[in-house]
C-alpha cells in the first residue's frame, strides 16, 4: 500500500506541475489552429460536415416539434 500511495502522490504532483506551467487554451482558438493547418480539401470537408450536421439537427428538431414529441 505504501508504494501505491507514493505513486499516486508522484502522479498528482506531476499533473499539478504540468497544469500550473501551461494555461489552458481557449477551445475555439485551439480548433481554429487545427483547421488552419489542414489543406483546402480537408478544410472544405470539415465545413461540409458541419453544415450537414446542423441541417440534420434542425430537420430532426422540426420533425419532433411537428409530431408533438418536443414541447
Amino acid at each position: 500500500m505504501g508504494k501505491d500511495f507514493k505513486k499516486y502522490v508522484n502522479f498528482y504532483l506531476l499533473i499539478n506541475k504540468i497544469l500550473k506551467e501551461k494555461e489552458p487554451e481557449n477551445p475555439v482558438v485551439y480548433l481554429t489552429k487545427i483547421v488552419k493547418k489542414l489543406d483546402v480539401k480537408n478544410r472544405n470537408g470539415i465545413v461540409a460536415l458541419i453544415v450537414i450536421n446542423l441541417s440534420v439537427i434542425l430537420l430532426f428538431k422540426f420533425y419532433l416539434k411537428g409530431s408533438g414529441l418536443l414541447s
